[in-house]
């Protein structure tokens, strides 16, 4: 993807600039101060996860074909291969600004009403307002422990966690499409969650999900709670040029070659092409019919693998200006804040990952009893 160097704005004085920086504000907001305020608190400071696509094209040429069909199944070619600039700024706006209500989701950005619908779902994505909810109540058959035991490259080994490493290679591929692609999250790809179990468990018993439904309650979340980085950044950009939202002089930003989930990625996550059969690196060799095993558990891929080359007619993000000692100490108030939420988070998940998992043991106890 080729790139060049726009020319840099300059700025004659720090008012001159906040004069700027408010007129951006007063563009995206439509002169909404509350909300701006918004913005300025909950989003400006959020990044973005890394966007990442795959073409079934390419899935055809690796000869996986099982995924395929999984994947054709659902419905998600479109969605998964959508690909192109994205624009960060706007994509923040758009969570700042959005709003849920039953099936529809609504939002603004710089003047542009954007009422999404089930409708504009399908148009945009090529996905239907149907199928399956995931929620553990829904899915009646579910036990995630003997699930994840048949996905495992040894069924008959105990389970004490639900690391990757210990999937076969099929679900493994799966499973990285759902925490980059489908539900992404910027961090813990190495351990499937509740959600990542029950996404997996309807993909290979081809289960159809409801997949409009689960990527709004995705996004629900990416937008309440803090330490979730912005997720969809494709998806949003696509939608911010189908209801034509004035899109010159907004910051663009190209997609990189490492975007793309291609051989080079799967590399790297500890996979090898031998025989034209997908295995793992190292002794467990077996092919995709077979069930191999990665001893590399932790595939999470930073999110500076996919920085993103402006587009040609973007001006790159103006100059900082230098702090005062009360920014600094603010900032780092905030950093402490943040820092300590994120601790808190990730005490309570493992807490209520271990609660979740002794209910599950008492659930097959019980069950042996009744058998």
């Amino acid at each position: 993807m080729s790139s060049s160097t726009p020319t840099k704005r300059t700025r004659s004085s720090s008012s001159s600039q906040e004069e700027e920086d408010q007129g951006h504000l007063e563009s995206w907001f439509s002169g909404d101060a509350e909300q701006m305020q918004a913005y300025i608190h909950s989003y400006i400071r959020k990044s973005l996860i890394a966007p990442k696509f795959v073409t079934l094209k390419w899935l055809k040429e690796q000869q996986l074909d099982q995924i395929i069909g999984i994947l054709n199944h659902q419905k998600l070619r479109k969605f998964l291969g959508m690909n192109g600039c994205i624009f960060p700024d706007l994509v923040k706006v758009f969570y700042t600004n959005l709003q849920f209500d039953g099936q529809n989701m609504s939002t603004h950005v710089k003047g542009v009403d954007m009422l999404i619908t089930p409708k504009e779902w399908f148009a945009i994505m090529g996905l239907r307002h149907e199928g399956q909810q995931i929620e553990r109540k829904a899915l009646e058959n579910f036990n995630k422990t003997q699930f994840f035991k048949t996905c495992m490259r040894n069924p008959n080994e105990e389970v004490k966690s639900f690391g990757v490493g210990k999937l076969s290679i099929t679900p493994r591929i799966l499973k990285l499409l759902i925490v980059w692609i489908l539900t992404p999250r910027g961090s813990n790809h190495a351990t499937l969650t509740e959600e990542d179990l029950m996404l997996l468990y309807c993909l290979v018993n081809k289960v159809k999900v409801n997949w409009v439904s689960t990527m709004k309650d995705h996004m629900f979340k990416t937008q309440k709670l803090n330490d979730y980085k912005l997720s969809y950044a494709i998806f949003i950009s696509r939608m911010l040029e189908f209801f034509e939202v004035d899109l010159v002089d907004e910051l663009a930003e190209n997609l990189k070659a490492t975007s793309e989930i291609n051989q080079s990625m799967l590399n790297r996550i500890g996979l090898q092409k031998v025989n034209r059969a997908w295995t793992y690196k190292g002794r467990d060799s077996e092919g995709i019919g077979t069930s191999g095993v990665s001893a590399q558990e932790d595939e999470e891929m930073p999110d500076s693998e996919a920085t993103t080359t402006m587009l040609p007619f973007v001006p790159p993000a103006p100059q900082e200006e230098p702090m005062s000692s009360f920014e600094r100490l603010m900032i780092s108030r905030l950093d402490n804040m943040t820092e300590e939420q994120r601790a808190r988070h990730e005490y309570c998940v493992t807490h209520l990952t271990q609660f979740h998992q002794q209910i599950d043991d008492i659930h097959d106890t019980l069950n042996n009893f009744n058998l």
